[in-house]
């Protein structure tokens, strides 16, 4: 995939930019979203409550 898909939400930060769908927008809606690296150099994303 190269862009969102119709409906899709973009979150745009430090040049990074994330791809959402509705429905997972709406679970994560008023946390914060971060991503984590492991040692294989794979990508998490850790939803936590916001400060």
């Amino acid at each position: 995939m190269t862009g969102p898909e119709p409906g899709d939400q973009v979150l745009e930060q430090d040049g990074g930019r994330l791809f959402l769908a509705q429905e997972a927008a709406d679970r994560i809606a008023g946390r914060e979203l971060d991503a984590v690296v492991d040692e294989q150099g794979r990508v998490q994303f850790v939803s936590r409550s916001a400060a």
